[in-house]
C-alpha cells in the first residue's frame, strides 16, 4: 500500500494564504465602505514557538461573536498576520476581541516587550473604510503583488 501523498501544506504549520480572498472581499464594497471597518494584527512579528495552530484557532476565537451579526470575516496570511472585516460593528466589540486575540498569545516575550514599551501601533493597525478604503486596498494590493 502506498503512503497518502502530502499536500504542499502538511509539512507546514502555517495556512495557506487567504491574501486573494481578502483581495476580493475588500472589492465587494469598495463604491460604499461606509460602516466597514478593519484591524491587521502584525502577528507575523512573534517568535516561532507561538505561531502553532493552536495559537491561529485561539486567536481565530476571539473573533467568533462578531463574525455572523457584523458580517465579520477573517483572513490569513502566510507570515501568520490577521486581518478582520466587520460591518457596522462597535469599536468597543472590536476593541474586546483584540485583546481576547492578544490573550491567546501573552506569554510571548516579544508580544510582552511591545505592550511594556507601549508600542501598541507595532501589532494593531485600525481602518475606518469609510474614510481610510484607498489606503486599506493599496495596502491590500501590494500585499497580493508581493505574494504572486
Amino acid at each position: 500500500m502506498q503512503s497518502p501523498k502530502k499536500s504542499l501544506y502538511s509539512e507546514s504549520s502555517a495556512p495557506p494564504s487567504q491574501i486573494e480572498d481578502l483581495y476580493q472581499h475588500t472589492r465587494t464594497f469598495r463604491r460604499i465602505p461606509k460602516g466597514y471597518k478593519a484591524i491587521h494584527l502584525h502577528f507575523s512579528i512573534l517568535d516561532r514557538l507561538h505561531k502553532q495552530p493552536q495559537h491561529r484557532r485561539a486567536i481565530a476565537t476571539a473573533f467568533n461573536k462578531l463574525l455572523a451579526p457584523y458580517e465579520g470575516k477573517l483572513f490569513w496570511m502566510h507570515n501568520f498576520d490577521l486581518f478582520f472585516i466587520s460591518k457596522g460593528c462597535p469599536h468597543t466589540k472590536l476593541d474586546q476581541a483584540k485583546y481576547n486575540a492578544l490573550r491567546a498569545v501573552d506569554d510571548s516575550p516579544v508580544l510582552k516587550q511591545i505592550i511594556d514599551n507601549s508600542e501598541d501601533d507595532k501589532i494593531c493597525v485600525w481602518y475606518d473604510l469609510a474614510s481610510e478604503y484607498d489606503a486599506f486596498y493599496k495596502l491590500v494590493e501590494q500585499l497580493r503583488r508581493n505574494l504572486a
